[in-house]
């Protein structure tokens, strides 16, 4: 299969999700760019497939910050100088590349609004996750106590200096949010189903990650 879906979030029926994984067939040995080019088609095609619309897919320009901005609409260009992208808009998809840093999916379904987030260290210090939380409860009336948070495959402290998903559960804890789950997924630990930046040293493709509100 060329990307997963876990039932944590099958369970919410207000969304659509995926998390690409590893493409065998695809060399990811280039600048990220390139690589971002070459997995480009597949990760269109899984988009196809799992009933999201590729062409509306709305992405995050990742700088490795605490930046989380609000999207109603499709765009062309990657939002720039953020990290987490939300959106109340139906219909369209928010997407992240991963490759170690964790993909943090937010779901209000009470409201309903949805928010998609790239944490690693860094994001995960700046404390990307409340910052985010904050915009959707100023933005939309959000209630910690009704989000449910999913922590994709990222590397786990066995292969870092930090268990980045352990931070961002007592983080997620301290805001109000009693429904995190965790993958449980290291993808230091799982080279076939997923890229890891640190144990390929830099040169190694990446997962795109979407959140989509039906």
């Amino acid at each position: 299969m060329l990307y997963a879906q876990f039932k944590e979030l099958q369970a919410i029926h207000c969304i659509n999700h995926l998390l690409t994984r590893r493409i065998s067939d695809i060399d990811v040995q280039g600048e990220r760019d390139v690589v971002l080019e070459r997995l480009a088609e597949t990760h269109r095609r899984c988009l196809e497939k799992a009933g999201m619309p590729a062409a509306k897919l709305v992405r995050a320009n990742q700088v490795h910050g605490h930046n989380s901005v609000i999207v109603a609409e499709p765009q062309i260009l990657p939002v720039p100088h953020t990290d987490g992208l939300i959106t109340r808009t139906r219909g369209l998809p928010l997407g992240i590349y991963v490759a170690d840093c964790c993909p943090v999916y937010i779901v209000d379904p009470v409201q309903p609004a949805i928010a998609l987030v790239h944490a690693g260290r860094k994001g995960m210090e700046q404390e990307i996750v409340g910052k985010t939380v904050d915009t959707m409860k100023t933005a939309f009336g959000s209630n910690p106590a009704d989000m449910s948070v999913f922590l994709g495959p990222c590397i786990h402290g066995d292969h870092y200096e930090v268990d980045i998903p352990q931070k961002l559960i007592a983080q997620c804890h301290a805001l109000g949010i009693t429904k995190v789950t965790d993958s449980g997924k290291c993808t230091a630990c799982l080279p076939s189903d997923y890229y890891s930046y640190r144990m390929e040293k830099g040169k190694t493709g990446r997962m795109l990650a979407v959140l989509m509100l039906n």
